[in-house]
């Protein structure tokens, strides 16, 4: 694989020198700065915590903890300060089989960044969400069910959009 990506490169690169077109003359663009990025995911093993893992990268990079709360909003919290995300749901597909009990259930979405505070001061953003959910849902009366907790589950939440402070 990375023979194959390296020989792709280097004919790319071949193609561009030979038809006289630079390399640096394809990435000439306007002088406006580029808005700041930012990307975030939270890891959980439990369907009932109320404080998960959080790992943010892109203009700035921490780890910290993401508390959720009763309303549906969350706050991200790191060592430096804070802010609240409020994420709204899209699209859920989901999928149990029936056999195994084994469940996933997707999730797309947006979010939105307000009420920072300490070095997060002023900050506002948004962008898009996504969810992935598997679970492994016990057996009840001989069937799958939804609503007991599950016998394994694990979650994934990746969120990435520009911002300002």
């Amino acid at each position: 694989m990375r023979k194959t990506l390296a020989a792709v490169i280097t004919a790319t690169t071949a193609a561009a020198t030979i038809s006289g077109v630079g390399l640096a003359s394809a990435s000439t663009t306007s002088a406006r700065p580029a808005t700041p990025v930012e990307h975030f995911q939270i890891m959980s093993t439990s369907s009932t915590a109320s404080t998960n893992s959080l790992v943010a990268w892109g203009a700035f990079a921490g780890g910290g903890t993401d508390i959720v709360h009763a309303n549906g909003s969350e706050t991200y919290r790191f060592a430096n300060g804070s802010f609240v995300v409020v994420p709204t749901p899209g699209s859920v597909k989901s999928f149990t089989d029936s056999k195994t009990c084994f469940s996933r259930v997707m999730v797309q979405g947006t979010y939105v960044i307000s009420q920072g505070t300490g070095k997060f001061a002023g900050i506002t953003g948004s962008g898009t969400a996504r969810v992935s959910l598997l679970s492994a849902e016990p057996r009840v009366n001989g069937a799958c069910s939804a609503t007991a907790a599950p016998t394994s589950f694990q979650e994934l939440v990746q969120l990435s959009g520009p911002f300002s402070m």
